[in-house]
C-alpha cells in the first residue's frame, strides 16, 4: 500500500506540474514533493518495521494532497495579474546594524547554552551521570527531559529564539537580494555569514525543528528570488532549478542528519534507517493511529489538539487553568517508537476526517494567495519574508501540524521581523543625520 501510494502522489505531481506549466515554485508543488519524499521514506520504514498501510490512511492523504492543490489553483484564478507589476527592495542596512546583532548572537548563545545546561542537570539527578560541560551532551540531555518530562525552556529563552529565527529570515531575504540584484559584496557576505549564524543558535533549541523551519524558510525565499529572476521571464527553462532543488534537499537532509548525529546523538547504527524514521514513521504513525483511535484518550477541551497554542497564552493569562503538553502520545509499535502523526492528526482528533481534510483545501489557498500575489502582483521583500516565516507549516506538514498549533509562535516571530526591520530603519535616520551635523560643522 507504500507503494501505491507513492505512485499515486507522482501521477498527481505530474499532472499538476502540467497545469502549472512547470512552475517549480509554486506551493503546490512544494507540497507534492515533499509528501512524495515522505512516502518513498514510509516503503522503506514499513519494509523494515511491517506496518502495511491501511487504505483509510491512503484515502485521506490522497485527497488531501488533491484538495491542497485545488486550493493553490483556485488562488491562481482570483489573483489577478497586475499590469504594473511592482518590485520593492529592502532599505539599505548601516553597518552599525551588523555590530547589534554580533552582540546579539553573543547574548543569545549565553543564555540559551545557560538554559541548555540548567534543564540537562536535572537528567544527571534521574539517570545518576555526572554533570557534563559539554555543551552538545547537555543539549541531547535536556531534550530527553523536555520531550519525557513535564521540564521546558525559560519563556526569556523561547523569545530569543523567535527573534534567532525573524533575524535569520530577514538577513537571507537581504541575502538574495544582494546576490540576485545587488553589488555590495561584503554585505552580501555579512547577511549570509549571520543567515548561517542564526542555523546554529536555532540548534540550542535542544531539536531539529528550529533548524528545519529556517532551512525551508531560506529554501522558499531563494527560489522565489531565482524564479522572478529567471524562470518568470524566461531566461531560462525549469531544468537548472530542478537541479538547484535537488541539491538543497540533499543538502538539508546531509544536514539533518550531521545535526542528529553531532549534536543530537540519534543516528544510530544506519543513517538510512534513522532517516527513513524520521520521513517515513510520521505516516505510519497516522495510519497506527486511525487503526487504533480506541487507544488514544479522549478530548478533555474543545480542540485542545488544534488550539493549544491559543490555551497555551490563555493559561499565561491565568484564563485556562492547565498547560496542555505539545508532544503526541508516544507509540511503540513493530519495533520503534514515534510519537509524530502528521499534520492530520491533530484535526482527525479533534474535528474527524473531513474537517482534516478540507484544512488541507483552505492551506492551499492561503499559500496559493500569497504566492500568486507575489508573483502576479508585488513582489514585495516584506511579502516574501512573511511567506518564508510561514512556510515551515506547508514544509513540515508531512511531519507534524506546525501553522494552527504554533499560531503564538508564528504572531511573534512577526513581531519580532517588525522589530528588526524598525531597528534597520532607525539606524538609517540616525546614521542619516549624522551626516546632516557634520555637513554643518563644516559649512
Amino acid at each position: 500500500m507504500a507503494i501505491l501510494l507513492s505512485l499515486m502522489i507522482s501521477l498527481i505531481l505530474y499532472f499538476y506540474f502540467l497545469l502549472i506549466r512547470k512552475d517549480l515554485s509554486n506551493p503546490g508543488i512544494i507540497n507534492l514533493v515533499i509528501w512524495l519524499f515522505a512516502s518513498l521514506g514510509t516503503i522503506h520504514f514499513v519494509n523494515k518495521w511491517g506496518s502495511p498501510l491501511s487504505f483509510v490512511t491512503l484515502l485521506i492523504l490522497v485527497v488531501g494532497l488533491m484538495m491542497f492543490s485545488a486550493g493553490v489553483s483556485l488562488s491562481n484564478s482570483f489573483v489577478k495579474t497586475s499590469s504594473k507589476k511592482s518590485f520593492r527592495s529592502l532599505p539599505l542596512v548601516p553597518m552599525f546594524f551588523f555590530i547589534i546583532v554580533f552582540i546579539f548572537f553573543i547574548f543569545a548563545y549565553r543564555i540559551l547554552s545557560a538554559d541548555a545546561f540548567r534543564v540537562s542537570v536535572y537528567y544527571s539527578q534521574i539517570s545518576g551521570k555526572p554533570v557534563s560541560s559539554n555543551l552538545f551532551t547537555a543539549i541531547e540531555r535536556a531534550r530527553y527531559m523536555i520531550t519525557n518530562y513535564d521540564y521546558s525552556f525559560s519563556k526569556g529563552t523561547a523569545n530569543i529564539l523567535r527573534a534567532n529565527y525573524s533575524l535569520g529570515i530577514l538577513t537571507f531575504t537581504y541575502y538574495c537580494q544582494e546576490y540576485f540584484y545587488g553589488k555590495n559584496l561584503i554585505q552580501k557576505f555579512l547577511f549570509l555569514l549571520i543567515a548561517l549564524a542564526s542555523l546554529f543558535i536555532s540548534l540550542l533549541s535542544t531539536g531539529r525543528t528550529e533548524l528545519l523551519g529556517l532551512v525551508s524558510g531560506y529554501f522558499v525565499i531563494f527560489i522565489l528570488y531565482y524564479s522572478r529572476k529567471y524562470i518568470w521571464p524566461g531566461v531560462e527553462s525549469s531544468s537548472k532549478l530542478l537541479k538547484i532543488i535537488l541539491l538543497y534537499g540533499l543538502g538539508s537532509i546531509a544536514l539533518f542528519l550531521v545535526v542528529g548525529d553531532v549534536v543530537l546523538n540519534r543516528l544510530g547504527s544506519s543513517p538510512l534507517d534513522n532517516l527513513s524514521k524520521y520521513i517515513g514513521s510520521p505516516i505510519a504513525g497516522l495510519d497506527y493511529f486511525i487503526k487504533n483511535q480506541n487507544y488514544y484518550l479522549e478530548n478533555r477541551y474543545f480542540g485542545e489538539n488544534t488550539f493549544i497554542a491559543i490555551y497555551g497564552t490563555l493559561k499565561t493569562l491565568g484564563i485556562f487553568p492547565e498547560q496542555l503538553s505539545p508532544f503526541l502520545p508516544i507509540i511503540n509499535f513493530y519495533g520503534t517508537t514515534s510519537n509524530v502523526y502528521t499534520a492530520y492528526y491533530v484535526f482527525i482528533k479533534d474535528f474527524g476526517y473531513s474537517v482534516a481534510i478540507l484544512v488541507q483545501f483552505f492551506y492551499g489557498i492561503f499559500f496559493g494567495t500569497m504566492y500568486y500575489i507575489i508573483k502576479k502582483n508585488l513582489f514585495s521583500p516584506f511579502l516574501i519574508m512573511i511567506y518564508g516565516l510561514l512556510s515551515y507549516g506547508m514544509v513540515i506538514m508531512f511531519f507534524q501540524e506546525a501553522f494552527i498549533t504554533l499560531l503564538t509562535t508564528h504572531i511573534v516571530r512577526l513581531m519580532f521581523l517588525l522589530v528588526w526591520l524598525a531597528l534597520i530603519k532607525i539606524l538609517s535616520i540616525f546614521k542619516l543625520g549624522v551626516h546632516i551635523n557634520i555637513l554643518r560643522n563644516r559649512i
